[in-house]
């Protein structure tokens, strides 16, 4: 009985690592995000990266900005659009880091683990908060050290530079991205 336990267990383990690794996959973006509806094309500006790789990024230090969405609302489907759309516009030929939040979505262990690991400093990363708000998340951090988080922005004096009527633009986080030496992330 232990051994089928065990067996049954490696084979759970397998299937969520096999799961984690297909949302990281940059094809599997393009047809979720296309499919529900954004007009991008299959060669696009998005990296999508895990949590994981962000908390990587975060203890060596680096500094980026990442954006969070899920191709299940529709504002963030609209929001990946706009992003890539402005990316076109402004010949901005790096890359921009994404992380698909819909499988951690499902799961209060792993919103609570990414909220943990990107250090997020306001509203937690939830299915409320996407139900209630749908807007995709930004996160810049400055040396691995969390610098903006556009889930507060009201009360971050940094995000106020991104702002057009008190909403965050994602083409001027694009802008600023592709004009930075620091932020600009090469393909």
């Amino acid at each position: 009985m232990k051994k089928i336990s065990k067996f049954l267990s490696l084979i759970a383990l397998a299937f969520v690592m096999l799961l984690s690794f297909a949302s990281c996959d940059s094809s599997g973006f393009y047809k979720d995000y296309h499919d529900a509806g954004a007009d991008i094309e299959k060669e696009n500006c998005f990296n999508v990266i895990s949590v994981s790789d962000a908390k990587k990024m975060i203890s060596n230090k680096e500094s980026f900005i990442v954006f969070l969405g899920t191709y299940t609302k529709s504002k963030c489907v609209n929001t990946v659009e706009v992003i890539q759309e402005e990316a076109e516009n402004i010949d901005y030929e790096g890359e921009v880091l994404y992380i698909e939040l819909t499988s951690i979505l499902k799961s209060n262990t792993k919103i609570n683990d990414a909220r943990t690991s990107l250090g997020t400093n306001s509203t937690p990363i939830s299915e409320k908060t996407f139900t209630e708000f749908q807007n995709t998340i930004v996160l810049m951090y400055d040396e691995g050290k969390l610098k903006m988080d556009s889930q507060d922005y009201k009360y971050d004096a940094i995000t106020k530079q991104f702002e057009v009527n008190d909403v965050i633009s994602y083409r001027a986080v694009v802008d600023y991205i592709s004009e930075s030496e620091v932020y600009s992330r090469t393909k």
